[in-house]
């Protein structure tokens, strides 16, 4: 890639990473409210942390209830982007006979 085309690319790339996480709140922002008025649960407080543990590998500080350390999260995220990007460059390299049309 030339650096020509560089800003474009962060722009989509930021652009597209903004609209997946708009689309993924318009779709789970029903179910979340459902969540947080079984439980009582106010947005902003301390307890609302728990809400965004549904998203991911989230976790606020580091407690009892947490069994992950955050080298072992680190290390499960390098993997799954290796893999990602290992599965990306399969099905895009030209020399890859084996590739799909």
């Amino acid at each position: 890639m030339t650096i020509k085309k560089l800003p474009t690319y962060f722009v989509a790339q930021f652009l597209g990473a903004f609209l997946a996480g708009l689309v993924l709140y318009l779709i789970f922002n029903p179910s979340i409210v459902v969540v947080e008025n079984t439980r009582q649960i106010m947005r902003g407080t301390t307890e609302s942390m728990e809400i965004a543990k549904m998203f991911g590998e989230y976790y606020q500080l580091p407690s009892s209830t947490v069994a992950v350390s955050m080298l072992l999260a680190m290390l499960a995220e390098g993997f799954g982007t290796f893999l990602l990007v290992l599965m990306i460059f399969y099905l895009t390299e030209g020399c890859n006979l084996g590739r799909p049309g």
